[in-house]
């Protein structure tokens, strides 16, 4: 209940936000790894995310728009608004969009927070494809000196435990927590790779030894 309330909040106070089609931050910025293309906030509602799952998620977004309106010296509803999408949220449903205040075709200011893919209703699976095929290792920390616990091979299915998952950036390297098989954190890869995880199928149940 908590979470559709702060979720039906985020959609009222993260409006869909103007953006001038005369500036394109695409043709000034190159492409960021790990992240989609800037879009103008009137494809906002048209893209498959939601974002805004917390009080403070939603505050720094109200100081965000307060900080750019004031830097640019126009009403906030004149202001140029972008947003774009990290790659993490189609691969394993939970990633982050990243709100742009554009001045003259650059992106002078930002916020970035947690987002997910709308049309999911709760990942609760999650299944290993690494490239190499040799599984992936579960870690008590998300660090790599952390010692392994367990060594998942590869379609082997586990459980982030939340939604939206718990992702963390560390080492330049995405870590997930995940609380089935094991407790733990596993890597889902460098920003911009295609990761060690993917969607399952469907969901499953998890028997812990």
């Amino acid at each position: 209940m908590l979470h559709q309330l702060l979720s039906i909040t985020a959609a009222a106070l993260i409006p869909p936000l103007l953006a001038s089609a005369a500036y394109d931050p695409n043709r000034t910025e190159p492409p960021a790894p790990g992240w989609g293309p800037w879009q103008a906030s009137s494809e906002s509602e048209k893209t498959d995310y939601s974002a805004g799952f917390s009080n403070i998620e939603l505050a720094a977004f109200l100081d965000f728009q307060t900080a750019c309106a004031q830097s640019v010296g126009v009403p906030v509803d004149q202001l140029s608004y972008w947003f774009r999408l990290s790659h993490l949220i189609d691969q394993i449903g939970t990633g982050q969009v990243e709100y742009g205040c554009l001045v003259g075709g650059n992106i002078t200011s930002s916020l970035t927070i947690t987002a997910v893919k709308r049309s999911l209703e709760k990942v609760t699976c999650l299944q290993v494809n690494t490239m190499d095929g040799k599984g992936l290792p579960v870690y008590r920390k998300p660090r790599r000196t952390a010692p392994p616990i367990k060594l998942l091979p590869n379609s082997s299915k586990l459980n982030p435990g939340s939604f939206p998952a718990l992702v963390i950036t560390a080492e330049d390297q995405n870590w997930v927590a995940i609380s089935s098989p094991v407790k733990g954190w596993v890597i889902q890869g460098s920003p911009g790779s295609r990761g060690n995880l993917r969607l399952c199928s469907s969901p499953i149940k998890f028997i812990n030894h």
